[in-house]
Formats: structure tokens, C-alpha cells, sequence
């Protein structure tokens, strides 16, 4: 009862933590969900978190609009706010919207000089390459196809 609300919030993250890297989605949601009114760098976590979240259970439309949240209402916290752009690149990905993703990466390496920053986009960039040659061997085949079906 005479714990100080900053503990109390402190001891919620931790719990939302927990449970994260325990699979305990549900219970995670709902600590980080509690958190998120408070603002600060506790509410810019927490958002961060319901992003990963719904990231990881393949939500990932959802997962953009959280980031995109965070983003305008903790845009004073750079690390979430990096890392968030780092996982919108995932979500695009994600969606198989690979344009976007693109965008995205390159947007960030030309605006975010930390080093962590550049070789994680770095990283992505080289896997959003794979995939669009992936995708752009598929056409092929499918060209293929069709061209030995109209043949035969």
C-alpha cells in the first residue's frame, strides 16, 4: 500500500518481461497494456512491447498501427523509437510488402547515424534482397510454365 507508484510500474514491466520470455502472451499484453497510460520511457517500452508482440503472433497489421503509435506519442524516446522503425521493416516484410520495406530500411539508414542501427538495416536490406530475387525467380518459373503450357 505505501509502495510508490514508480516501483509499482517498475515491478509491472518487469512482470510484463517475465511473462514475454516465458510465452506468456496474454499476461505480457495485459502488463504492458496497464503500462502504456503512464507514458514515459516505461510506456514507450511497454508500446514497444505490444508491437513484438503482436509481431511475433503474426499480427502484423496490428503490429503497425502499435508502432506507428509509438511512434507519434513517445517520438522524445530514440531507442524505442529506432528500434520501432527496425520492427515496422519486419512487419513489412511480414505483409510481403517488400517495397515498403524497402522504403523503410533505406529511410532509416539515410536518417539514423547510430552504428547498431546501420548494420541491423544493413541486415535487413540484405534480406529483403533475397526475397525479392526469391520472387523474382518465382515469376519466372510461372513464365515458364505458362510458355511449355501454350506449347503443348
Amino acid at each position: 500500500e505505501s509502495t510508490p507508484e514508480s516501483i509499482k510500474r517498475t515491478a509491472a514491466l518487469w512482470l510484463g518481461r517475465i511473462n514475454y520470455d516465458s510465452g506468456n502472451t496474454d499476461d505480457a499484453l495485459a502488463k504492458f497494456n496497464s503500462l502504456v497510460e503512464y507514458g514515459g520511457s516505461v510506456g514507450a517500452e511497454s508500446q514497444f512491447m505490444i508491437a513484438k508482440i503482436q509481431y511475433d503472433l503474426k499480427d502484423y497489421s496490428s503490429a503497425e498501427q502499435s508502432i506507428f503509435l509509438l511512434v507519434g506519442e513517445y517520438s522524445n524516446y530514440e531507442e524505442w523509437k529506432h528500434k520501432a522503425f527496425l520492427l515496422l521493416v519486419n512487419t513489412y516484410i511480414g505483409l510481403e510488402d517488400l517495397f515498403q520495406a524497402r522504403a523503410t530500411a533505406e529511410s532509416i539508414m539515410d536518417n539514423v547515424e547510430e552504428e547498431w542501427i546501420q548494420n541491423a538495416c544493413s541486415d535487413l536490406i540484405i534480406t529483403i534482397e533475397e526475397l525479392e530475387a526469391a520472387d523474382l525467380k518465382t515469376e519466372f518459373e510461372k513464365e515458364d510454365e505458362i510458355n511449355d503450357e501454350r506449347q503443348d
